[in-house]
């Protein structure tokens, strides 16, 4: 086979196993990949053969919609708290082991890519045994507990912030940013005037009015959710808001919306669009759309606020494993493309004011677009891919 890109053709077919997951923090970088990978095999002509391993339903799901067969397995969680789930944890862990050993040895992979979590600690351990390559991201800034465990059995290591460099051997490591599937999307071609009216056909959203977007990650912020119905009466009706409060908690935040916007007009009431997901398409509209984003500061969330110019305010949520949350946020926040509000600095007139501050300052957001824009990584998936492809 020819060579492209500088990339060696040696194999007809690749094989790549995923693993880690949970959260869409943890799935969707590794979609973003698998689809940059896609492309790659069609720009290389070779035939692709990827397989998710993991040990929620989520990212089951979410491979499932990207035709990518799955297999669930066991994998153990250790809490940084007491919780007598840590005694059962080993064994989870030995069964996941046990069970990879048989899956893996009839797919044989030529490449493991993990994005960290509890999930991918059987595939990486058995993918070593196997001595298949692997090759491991880490989102946040600060490593994680199982990527600093994996790790040691990965011949490389992306990262999405340059500061978690210091974390690992310098040869292991590449910076790439964090993957995003936003990266290759036709919506990111259009302008934000563009943007935003398709943001108001899809929303059905009131021409003239300052949007801001509520995002607590892929499973909704409890708190966050009910600290914005709190100061929703402050915002309406000047801004128009986008809630995203979780699946789970949908229920739950419509009926206490409905108790908060009671005695509001009718008019005022269809100012506030409360949604428990949202899609892929929608879920960029309102990021791209937005004059201002409210979010916990995930590294999913960042990256794609980043590579969608959207100003934001971040309130990391506190009892993440490791603070790695504040961690994130300020080290995005350095490139002036958001602020920072921790939690315990979270009071009603505090809030308003900053959002207030922001969403009708049309020189201070701009200023906050150009930052986000510094920040974003646009080419991490395709960086990974071509790490893999190199290492098959």
């Amino acid at each position: 086979m020819e060579e492209k890109n500088n990339l060696k053709v040696n194999k007809k077919i690749l094989r790549v196993v995923f693993c880690g997951g949970g959260t869409g923090g943890h799935t969707f970088p590794l979609i973003a990949v698998a689809r940059a990978l896609k492309k790659l095999s069609q720009e290389n002509n070779f035939i692709l053969d990827l397989r998710y391993f993991g040990p929620d339903l989520f990212s089951i799901e979410e491979f499932f919609k990207e035709e990518i067969p799955s297999q669930k397995i066991y994998s153990g969680k250790f809490n940084r708290f007491f919780d007598f789930k840590n005694f059962l944890s080993p064994f989870k862990i030995i069964l996941g082991i046990i069970e990879c050993l048989w899956y893996l040895f009839w797919f044989m992979p030529d490449v493991c890519f993990s994005k960290g979590g509890y999930g991918s600690i059987p595939v990486i351990f058995v993918c070593w045994l196997y001595r298949i390559p692997i090759i491991c991201h880490e989102s946040d800034s600060v490593p994680g507990l199982a990527t600093k465990i994996t790790s040691k059995f990965a011949k490389k290591i992306a990262i999405s912030f340059q500061k978690t460099k210091e974390y690992f051997k310098e040869k292991k490591v590449v910076f790439t940013g964090n993957p995003t599937r936003f990266e290759v999307s036709d919506l990111n071609k259009l302008s934000k005037e563009d943007l935003r009216k398709q943001v108001q056909k899809e929303f059905g959203l009131k021409e003239g009015k300052k949007l801001l977007v509520v995002i607590g990650g892929s499973q909704g912020a409890q708190s966050l959710n009910s600290f914005l119905l709190n100061i929703l009466g402050e915002l309406l009706p000047d801004i128009e808001v986008i809630h995203q409060v979780g699946k789970n908690n949908l229920e739950e935040i419509k009926k206490e919306s409905e108790i908060v916007l009671e005695e509001f007009l009718e008019t005022e009431k269809k100012l506030y669009h409360l949604f428990g997901f949202l899609e892929e398409k929608r879920y960029y509209l309102a990021l791209s759309g937005a004059d201002l984003v409210l979010s916990r500061a995930g590294a999913g969330a960042i990256f794609d606020l980043a590579i969608c110019k959207t100003p934001s305010i971040l309130i990391p949520f506190p009892y993440a494993a490791g603070n790695h949350q504040k961690y994130n946020a300020y080290e995005y926040a350095k490139h002036k493309g958001a602020i920072v509000v921790e939690q315990e600095n979270l009071l009603p007139h505090l809030l308003i004011y900053q959002i207030k501050e922001l969403i009708f300052n049309r020189d201070k957001l701009k200023k906050m677009q150009e930052g986000a824009r510094s920040f974003s990584t646009p080419q991490a998936a395709k960086k990974i891919a071509k790490e893999i492809y190199e290492r098959s």
